[in-house]
């Protein structure tokens, strides 16, 4: 099955392939919460899918990213599952990946962030506790994609799983200033008025599902998009899959 069909029937609420050629306009195929590419980021470059095009780059780490323009209220208050393709081409800054927030519910937050060190940090939020963690997990900035894939109950259980291995993550607490103004968006985070942190990467196939995906699930997908071109052909350590997997 084509990745992209894998997607569409696990049930995805938006998926936004970032696929597109030409225009300002990243398509959401499933609900039609299309983004808009800011700041002319080179598109259709990186490794190209079967059946589905390439991997836009967002290759200017001062400006870059796609939005939407309005904060969205997308529902996700009965616990979801955030995911993307991701390829960073330096560790130069601390960069988002991908990142959400809506002013309607504090509840409904995520933001993916890489930083110098390749440290993968995501942060939740949960009513209007911020819960920043990360356990040492590192992201090779090597310039191929690698999929990310994180989980929320809507409570303090949550998941990250990185190129199909899940770790799951103790919660501390902490302060994210400006994060519940912050709309959806691809590459940057910051606040509506002023997006930071942005991302120098290949960046596509976002998708969000209002349901908890599960490690077998983002494994399905992650090696889905290896036979298709998306990620790097590189195979996780198999004893540290297993152990994962326990």
């Amino acid at each position: 099955m084509a990745y992209r069909d894998i997607v569409l029937n696990d049930g995805a609420a938006f998926f936004w392939p970032c696929t597109e050629t030409t225009g300002t306009t990243c398509v959401d195929v499933v609900a039609g919460q299309n983004l808009t590419y800011t700041n002319s980021p080179v598109l259709a470059s990186g490794g190209t899918v079967v059946g589905d095009g390439p991997v836009p780059t967002f290759v200017n780490a001062s400006s870059q990213y796609a939005t939407l323009t309005t904060n969205p209220a997308l529902g996700l208050n009965t616990g979801y599952t955030a995911e993307v393709w991701c390829g960073l081409t330096s560790l130069a800054a601390n960069q988002t990946i991908f990142s959400y927030t809506t002013t309607v519910s504090a509840s409904s937050v995520f933001t993916i962030v890489v930083d110098t060190t390749g440290l993968v940090s995501v942060t939740f939020f949960y009513g209007s506790t911020s819960l920043n963690t990360n356990n040492g997990v590192k992201f090779a900035a090597d310039g191929k994609p690698h999929h990310i894939l994180i989980t929320q109950d809507n409570s303090v259980n949550y998941q990250l799983i990185l190129d199909g291995i899940g770790f799951g993550l103790p919660f501390a607490g902490a302060a994210h200033a400006g994060t519940t103004s912050t709309p959806l968006r691809i590459g940057a985070g910051g606040t509506l008025a002023s997006p930071t942190l942005f991302a120098n990467a290949h960046i596509g196939y976002a998708a969000i599902y209002k349901k908890i995906l599960t490690v077998g699930d983002a494994q399905r997908h992650y090696y889905a998009g290896l036979r298709e071109g998306i990620g790097t052909g590189w195979s996780p350590n198999m004893a540290t899959h297993r152990r994962a997997l326990r």
